[in-house]
């Protein structure tokens, strides 16, 4: 028996979370750093995570290069969704 759409969501919540914590714990202990490096770190972190992630689809697929390309394009709109609220709420003055 498969997971459910919304038991996929609230794992990947849950992953999502936990993997944001480890990559900012591992951060954290690098000490002080510009705010700049570390964003960028973290970015990265986050995108070799996707990589990962993508990997046994891109692998299984018959044409690598199609399937990566549909998969991250993807991802990207699913990343956009995910920080649209953050995009909405006002700036603090």
């Amino acid at each position: 028996m498969g997971l459910s759409l919304q038991e996929q969501y609230a794992l990947a919540d849950q992953v999502g979370h936990e993997a944001f914590q480890l990559i900012v714990k591992r951060m954290q202990a690098i000490g002080d750093a510009p705010f700049a490096e570390i964003i960028q770190a973290v970015t990265l972190a986050s995108e070799v995570c996707m990589a990962n992630a993508l990997r046994p689809a891109i692998e299984m697929a018959a044409d690598r290069a199609e399937s990566a390309d549909a998969l991250t394009e993807l991802a990207g709109k699913h990343v956009r969704e995910l920080v649209e609220p953050i995009v909405q709420q006002r700036k603090l003055n």
